[in-house]
């Protein structure tokens, strides 16, 4: 899979947690999109974590920098907006991250959940 198919996929799952409609949930049309692909590319998922990471929007396209807007909501609220496949995308993505991206993975939860409890609460029945 060339490298611009990759990063077509990750602006999918962006997307995916990015977009919300109405009140009831976050878009579903990225939900085929498969979180697997992207962890198996370790400088798409730095790209991503760095925009996360990152005091400012600089280092983020327009869907991470939306999901990075997101995110304290999404994790205050357990995900509640998620659709499954969306909680089962996310922790899949922060548990590969949590392994092999540990440095990332501290400064990710340094910013949004120092108390390590808002990550733990999004969970899945996939």
């Amino acid at each position: 899979m060339s490298r611009v198919a990759r990063v077509v996929i990750c602006l999918g799952v962006a997307a995916v947690l990015a977009t919300a409609s109405a009140q009831e949930g976050y878009q579903t049309a990225y939900d085929s999109v498969d979180v697997d692909v992207i962890i198996q590319d370790d400088t798409l998922v730095q790209s991503i974590m760095k925009c996360l990471v990152s005091a400012t929007d600089d280092l983020c396209g327009p869907e991470n920098k939306h999901v990075k807007g997101l995110l304290p909501e999404m994790l205050a609220t357990g995900c509640a907006k998620c659709t499954e496949k969306q909680k089962h995308s996310m922790t899949k993505f922060f548990g590969h991250v949590a392994r092999k991206h540990t440095d990332l993975y501290k400064q990710f939860l340094e910013k949004y959940d120092p108390t390590g409890e808002l990550l733990s609460k999004i969970k899945t029945t996939a």
